[in-house]
């Protein structure tokens, strides 16, 4: 009994078993219903993805060249700023000033470079100003001068005093520049004229 119970359950399972392997085979030998009726491939385009193509195909370089520009940031093509404030550059050197107006015979500076100059009597000061003290008296009218230097304001509206030798003691002293004939212009710069200042 337990024998032929065995043997029944054994052809059972045998006629499963095939019953399977039949329906894969089966399955397997049909292409329609794995891959459709073209064999898996693709299908042909249509006429609207043909057209797209060929247009698509058919863009000339020029046409990505011009979208290649378009997005490509613009140059400035003007012409170049200047600089319109900066004063031009002077190349040459300014004229030299004007020589002074020459000196009359009566009073100008000899090759010694000393002035001999006509003049009045006068006092003479330790200092160019009258609160330093008579050293001497200027008695000849027509007398030299070693060298000039700034000082009081005098009655010839200026601050020029001349250096020179006393006639009554030999004392050096200063002399007021109203009380000779020197030009405005010496007394304004007897430099100018090459007569030294004292130091």
């Amino acid at each position: 009994m337990l024998a032929a119970t065995s043997r029944f359950a054994g052809t059972l399972m045998l006629a499963f078993l095939s019953s399977c392997a039949g329906g894969l085979v089966a399955e397997d030998s049909d292409p329609l219903s794995s891959s459709g009726s073209n064999g898996g491939r693709k299908p042909p385009p249509g006429p609207r993805d043909a057209s797209t193509a060929s247009l698509s195909d058919a863009q000339s370089p020029e046409s990505d060249a011009a979208a290649a520009d378009a997005g490509s940031p613009q140059m400035d093509s003007g012409p170049p700023q200047t600089d319109s404030g900066s004063p031009p550059q002077d190349t040459a050197p300014p004229p030299p000033p004007p020589p002074p107006p020459p000196l009359p015979s009566y009073c100008n500076v000899h090759a010694d470079q000393k002035l001999y100059c006509t003049n009045r009597q006068a006092p003479m000061y330790a200092a160019p100003n009258d609160s330093s003290g008579v050293v001497d008296t200027l008695r000849t009218t027509n007398s030299w001068f070693a060298c000039w230097g700034t000082g009081q304001l005098h009655a010839g509206n200026n601050t020029t005093w001349y250096r020179t030798v006393g006639d009554d003691y030999g004392a050096t002293g200063w002399v007021a520049a109203v009380y000779l004939d020197t030009p405005d212009t010496f007394d304004a710069n007897p430099s100018a004229y090459g007569f030294p200042a004292c130091n």
